[in-house]
């Protein structure tokens, strides 16, 4: 195995613009974000989007109204990351339904002779 060779402040001095340009490369690319075709045409809607779902239409709704209007199909999951993500509209709490409460029953084991009916191998 090889050892390194150690840089010396003269190299580290002489590579710093070099290192200075690529890191502006990196900059600038860290800004351009894929968009899809379903982001931009949700981003063009946006404010239907928003009036919609403030009107308490349902995701699933909106995407068959946009679907039968535009022809463009759009997911659920689409919208609803687009509308929480770019809108800032906030999550939905699911609601629970109200159940019967599950009455504890209290197991007895059953003795047959000296032993538990557990112990025999059916």
């Amino acid at each position: 195995m090889s050892k390194m060779k150690a840089i010396t402040k003269e190299e580290i001095r002489a590579k710093k613009e070099a290192l200075k340009e690529k890191i502006a490369i990196s900059k600038s690319e860290v800004g351009v974000v894929r968009a899809s075709p379903a982001t931009d045409f949700l981003n063009e809607i946006s404010d239907l989007i928003k009036d919609a779902l403030s009107n308490k239409v349902s995701y699933k709704q909106l995407s068959k109204d946009i679907f039968s209007v535009y022809s463009f199909k759009v997911s659920e999951q689409t919208i609803r990351l687009f509308a929480q993500n770019v809108l800032g509209v906030p999550k939905r709490k699911k609601i629970k339904r109200a159940t019967a409460p599950v009455e504890d029953k209290v197991v007895t084991p059953q003795v047959i002779g000296d032993r538990l009916k557990s112990d025999f191998d059916d």
